[in-house]
């Protein structure tokens, strides 16, 4: 299905860079290897573990729904419908591909199919507290792998238990606002004047804002971020309504059925 050709044709790529650099001799063979086996193992860990999820939340999927719950029960794990999206949402959002999700979705869609699944609403840290703080504590660096260009390059990654946090793309962004401000309206104001800058395009502009407020709430589900509440700042909400699933609606027997798709919308005030 999609997401196993999706893991093919990324593992494809990556092994072509890998074998162009081992023939070229530029960088360590073993670490090369090390990168893409890591990378490959990753990638199928959370497809597994986002599988579970869907198959004991989904309430369309009875008989598979009962058969995977036993299946989790045999190896200790309680995948109860609210159980399971309580284990979904303990982290692990952050892979090496600088994607916020799981599973081959977004952070977001992610939120959006637990709404749908479940009975339980997904909550955004950013509606509950205003004040963030980056915690590296207990953190190593290590050089990860960076396929771009043809190329196998190192980049700065910080890892802790099973969590990685590369310090690349919106991540890196978020990482250097939090540097400067542990206030969300500062770094709000700052993330702007940034995108501002860097995108004329208003659309590129607002797909990286997408972008990198699913990357801050990813830094916090992984444990990279701390939160708190100052009471004399403001609070902030976030709407999102996503395109992931398209409800069935039928109407008077005999109808054609309409299927209607919610408009996507992902907002913070300035």
């Amino acid at each position: 299905l999609a997401a196993g050709m999706t893991m093919a044709h990324a593992a494809g790529r990556e092994l072509a860079y890998t074998i162009l650099e081992l023939e070229r001799g530029d960088r360590d063979p073993e670490w090369l290897r090390e990168q893409f086996g890591k990378r490959q193992t990753s990638r199928i860990v959370s497809h597994i573990r986002f599988a579970d999820f869907w198959y004991t939340s989904n309430a369309q999927f009875c008989d598979i729904k009962d058969h995977t719950q036993q299946i989790a029960k045999d190896v200790g794990l309680d995948l109860s419908p609210d159980r399971a999206w309580q284990w979904l949402a303990q982290g692990g959002f952050i892979d090496e591909d600088l994607s916020s999700g799981i599973g081959g979705f977004s952070l977001f869609a992610v939120k959006g199919l637990g709404n749908v699944l479940t009975d339980i609403d997904a909550e955004f840290p950013f509606e509950k507290y205003n004040t963030f703080r980056l915690n590296l504590t207990g953190a190593s660096y290590h050089e990860r792998a960076v396929y771009r260009d043809g190329r196998i390059r190192p980049g700065q990654s910080y890892s802790r238990d099973d969590r990685v946090l590369p310090v690349d793309g919106p991540y890196e962004v978020i990482v250097n606002l939090l540097q400067r401000s542990s206030d969300m309206e500062e770094i709000l104001k700052r993330l702007n004047e940034g995108l501002a800058r860097d995108y004329a395009d208003p659309t590129a502009r607002g797909s990286a804002f997408t972008a990198a407020v699913q990357a801050f709430e990813a830094l916090i589900a992984d444990g990279w971020v701390e939160t708190s509440f100052n009471a004399e700042r403001p609070r902030f909400k976030i709407t999102y309504r996503g395109t992931t699933i398209r409800l069935n609606r039928d109407t008077v027997q005999g109808s054609p059925r309409n299927f209607v798709e919610n408009p996507g919308n992902t907002s913070l005030p300035n």
